[in-house]
């Protein structure tokens, strides 16, 4: 009896490892880097060392996408662990990614213009958000930055006009514009409390200011009232911020 249980617990852990190996994606090489269908990967360090890649381009008709965490090339093994400046820059057919843990940055301009992505799930682990990332994706609803967040660049969802939810993580530091003409703004959720970042006047649109709720942490309201730029906020509402937020 014990051995047919371990014959029974090598049979399945070999159709696990072979399961796990299948998902690997395996890629092509081309004149522009490493194709896997729908996207080019350039290999960012020596290629016997650190074994990462970035994600530099797309297929222009792509709708649908879920960046892989692995790729393999010469059944060698490479962690996905950047979004190129660019990489997919005017997919106007985008509507939705899923980006994976191994991410640590997404560069300039990376999403600018993919004005049909509704969805994006930016995974804790990305700690870089670069100019104009997102700037520009008008179909864009909610977003919500994770906590490992923290720096956002320039205007990096500037002209994102139908977003109304946005979640601020409590160690993110910004540069101008970050949400500028994002009019639709209604919710902020914002995880600052002793530390809290300056923002300039031109972060939010001036309706926003006016209009939206700024959720901040329980008992840190005054803290958000004696701080420049943050204190414009005609309604500043408290949280519980031990608790996890649910968006629909």
């Amino acid at each position: 009896m014990k051995q047919i249980f371990i014959v029974v617990c090598a049979f399945f852990l070999l159709i696990s490892c072979e399961s796990s190996q299948r998902k690997i994606p395996k890629v092509e090489a081309t004149s522009d880097g490493y194709f896997d269908g729908m996207l080019y990967y350039h290999v960012s360090s020596n290629l016997n060392e650190s074994k990462k890649v970035i994600v530099v381009n797309a297929h222009k008709k792509c709708e649908e996408l879920k960046i892989p965490s692995q790729i393999k090339i010469d059944n060698n093994v490479f962690v996905v662990t950047k979004i190129d400046n660019g990489a997919f820059k005017g997919c106007s057919r985008l509507c939705k990614i899923i980006i994976p843990s191994s991410i640590e940055a997404i560069g300039n301009e990376a999403f600018q213009g993919c004005t049909s992505l509704r969805s994006v799930i930016i995974p804790n682990g990305v700690y870089y958000i670069g100019h104009s990332a997102f700037a520009d994706c008008i179909s864009l609803r909610k977003m919500i930055l994770p906590k490992s967040v923290i720096e956002i660049g320039v205007s990096t969802f500037k002209g994102c006009s139908s977003l109304e939810t946005i979640v601020i993580p409590p160690n993110a530091k910004w540069y101008k514009c970050g949400f500028e003409d994002c009019s639709s703004i209604k919710h902020i959720y914002c995880y600052y409390k002793n530390s809290i970042s300056l923002i300039d006047n031109n972060t939010f649109s001036s309706n926003v200011y006016e209009t939206a709720i700024l959720h901040v942490p329980m008992g840190y309201k005054q803290n958000y009232l004696d701080t420049p730029s943050w204190w414009r906020f005609k309604n500043i509402s408290e949280f519980d911020s031990s608790m996890e937020l649910s968006f629909d």
